[in-house]
């Protein structure tokens, strides 16, 4: 498949955050085209069970405030752990 960055303010940034709930300090949409995909028959996959939502990154969130958590990405966030930009620099 292939994807693209939709970050915020971009033109096609509320078509696609309208599919989500989003939050404040959102930093980009991944949309993925996906042409081929491959299943297993899940033998070897344990069973997890779903127990709840964790809160951790909104209240973090929450604590730094917009300006807090933009300049944290700009400061952490702008390339990937292989060293690829993530499309977050902002003049």
């Amino acid at each position: 498949g292939k994807g693209k960055v939709v970050l915020p303010g971009s033109e096609t940034w509320d078509k696609y955050a309208a599919l989500f709930t989003t939050t404040e300090g959102a930093r980009q949409i991944i949309v993925a085209y996906i042409f081929h995909v491959q299943s297993s028959c899940g033998f070897g996959v344990p069973i997890y069970e779903y127990v709840s939502d964790r809160s951790i990154l909104f209240d973090w969130i929450e604590t730094k405030g917009e300006t807090g958590s933009q300049e944290y990405q700009q400061k952490n966030n702008l390339y990937s752990l292989d060293e690829l930009p993530t499309h977050l620099s902002r003049p």
